[in-house]
């Protein structure tokens, strides 16, 4: 593999400003450094996103200057194992290309860049080319990478490459280029949305995956080669000669960070593409590749061989952004509440796989709100009141994302992603940051009080079940139950708990088995049911699954049952709750409603009928 272009240093540095020192000679206040790391940046992610690939060899072709930071870039692809013998030095007009990075309290202040007026001199354009010229041979990809203001790509630079390509059209050639007029015919050309809507002269809105594929197809032919068109959360679309691939993206679950993540998924495509395989896997290489990387908070990161294996099993996907964000009118059913996704039908159902909490029981309603407080309260170490408004707004906006996330999933790998953001964050000492088992009986004793409250009410008369109970939801089972369907029911919440609370409602009887979290064993119930419906099954036909969180819904589609997405606003029965209904059209329900009202059409339409 051979990377040419805008190979930078990344430089982090983590400070504090809390230190009441100032200086003797400026009077201004000192900040103290704590720490400092570097890494390859620009053309070097590509090259560093490769090595972690493992292929047989990696060519760096580019210049640095004659300072420090060059050679620090260049002992950094070194260790990367990169060949580095094309790496060469300009004495005049360059600095190497650095993104200094400080990060107080590990968010990114203002970035002090070097390299802003860099001017490639011809002897130095000439030295690359023949530096190519020499190795193309041995090269069956070359990856050409510009991000600069000031690029090594100039024009010149660039009409000499797009001739190496017309004289070895065996050889892959992909470009990732901020400056779009630098790409070249017959080179394959790696956008985003923004650079394909800057070349077409409208807006392209990555959610809209029709629009998406028909503007990539006309940025194709603009350009007059492939393209590879990332989507930010979205996915990517790959236009050729003879396909057109669009692959959703993989949902991410807690924060991200997609500094990096166009060049993990262009190195992934040209390793896979270079080492044999087509267009659609290639594409599903990179996606996944990509998945990784943004998982991976203040670096530019990689993905590495051990991790995309086990993605390529734990990956669920994002589906129907268009739909999911509204820029699509909801399809509903004549006189109903029933809203068409997908419209896929089951044929007679056999199986049904139900969650609790919110599809079925609102015993727990409002438990979101006990741990988005809970959350906030742990990770600022009880000084919530104490935090600068900017800070408690970040803060808040990411332990709601957190649980909105998660909403379905085990109580204790939720309480597992909140102790990562309590120590992430750093408002609490490292000594009093607790474990995730500490975090969920914290978090259960104030829930439970409520909880058992209602409970009380249900035993003693003084509330009916149905104030508990989603609209419809227990004369559906009901009638299941009656016609031999065999009903399953699958929580995060522990099971113990589960059978109680279904017991006292009136509706436990109705399941052949009730599967929930056994204690703070790590292990998905939804995801093992649908395993072991699975086994020994060539397809779910007959087999539907009714949830209010992504979880079950994405096991549900992955596994490829019928899935019917419960968006109900807990506190108002029969209201439709629209951030429910985008997270369950995200994980992929084929179907959604507020609650079991139009159940009996609802059948009907999954049947078939």
């Amino acid at each position: 593999c051979g990377v040419v272009g805008d190979f930078a240093l990344d430089v982090y540095v983590d400070y504090s400003d809390d230190t009441d020192e100032h200086s003797v000679e400026t009077g201004k206040p000192i900040h103290h450094g704590q720490d400092i790391r570097c890494a390859p940046g620009g053309a070097g992610n590509v090259a560093k996103n490769l090595a972690a690939l493992e292929p047989a060899a990696i060519h760096a072709f580019g210049l640095v200057g004659d300072d420090i930071y060059g050679r620090e870039l260049v002992r950094c692809l070194d260790q990367l194992g990169v060949d580095t013998s094309a790496m060469l030095v300009q004495y005049l007009d360059w600095h190497t290309s650095t993104y200094v990075k400080p990060l107080l309290d590990r968010i990114e202040q203002n970035r002090l860049d070097f390299g802003a007026r860099n001017r490639p001199t011809s002897d130095s354009i000439e030295a690359l080319v023949n530096r190519l010229e020499a190795a193309v041979a041995s090269l069956d990809v070359l990856i050409i990478n510009q991000q600069m203001l000031a690029p090594l790509m100039t024009v010149d630079f660039t009409e000499q490459l797009a001739s190496l390509a017309v004289r070895n059209p065996a050889l892959l050639i992909i470009a990732d280029c901020r400056d779009v007029s630098l790409l070249r015919p017959g080179v394959m050309a790696k956008v985003n949305t923004t650079e394909v809507a800057g070349l077409l002269g409208h807006p392209v809105d990555e959610r809209d995956t029709e629009q998406c594929i028909t503007a990539c197809g006309e940025a194709s032919e603009r350009l007059g080669g492939p393209v590879m068109m990332t989507r930010g959360e979205n996915g990517l679309i790959v236009v050729g000669d003879d396909h057109l691939i669009n692959v959703p993206a993989v949902t991410v679950v807690g924060e991200t960070d997609t500094v990096g993540a166009g060049d993990t998924c262009l190195a992934a495509y040209a390793l896979a593409t270079a080492a044999g395989a087509g267009a659609a896997a290639s594409a599903e290489f990179a996606n996944l590749a990509a998945s990784i990387t943004v998982t991976k908070l203040n670096q530019t990161g990689t993905a590495n061989a051990d991790e995309l294996a086990a993605q390529v099993v734990d990956a669920r996907y994002i589906h129907a952004p268009e739909i999911a964000s509204g820029l699509r009118s909801p399809d509903l059913l004549a006189d109903t509440a029933i809203e068409r996704i997908t419209g896929r039908t089951s044929g007679a159902i056999t199986h049904a796989v139900f969650d609790h909490d919110g599809t079925i029981s609102t015993l727990r309603r409002g438990w979101n709100e006990v741990m988005y407080d809970m959350g906030l309260n742990v990770t600022s170490g009880g000084r919530l009141a104490e935090l600068p408004a900017d800070q408690l707004a970040r803060l808040t906006e990411k332990i709601h994302k957190m649980v909105d996330e998660t909403t379905g999933i085990q109580t204790i790998r939720q309480m597992m992603f909140l102790a990562d953001i309590v120590s992430s964050e750093g408002l609490v000492e490292a000594s009093a940051v607790r474990t995730a088992s500490e975090y969920k009986r914290q978090y259960l004793e104030q829930l439970m009080t409520t909880v058992n409250a209602r409970m009380a009410s249900v035993r003693d008369g003084s509330q009916p079940v149905t104030a508990f109970t989603v609209p419809g939801a227990v004369a559906l089972l009901e009638q299941f139950h009656a016609a031999g369907i065999e009903l399953i029911l699958a929580s995060g919440t522990d099971q113990d708990d589960v059978e109680k609370e279904a017991a006292l409602l009136g509706y436990g009887g109705c399941f052949s088995s009730i599967r929930g979290s056994q204690g703070d064993e790590i292990g998905d119930a939804k995801r093992l049911v649908m395993q072991r419906l699975l086994a020994g099954r060539q397809t779910l036909a007959g087999i539907v699954v009714f949830g209010d969180g992504s979880v079950e819904i994405a096991e549900g589609r992955h596994a490829g049952a019928v899935t019917v997405g419960i968006a109900n606003d807990e506190d108002i029965p029969g209201k439709l709750c629209n951030d429910k209904r985008r997270r369950l059209i995200r994980a992929g329900a084929d179907w959604i409603v507020p609650d079991f009202t139009d159940a009996a059409q609802l059948i009907e339409a999954i049947h078939g009928d």
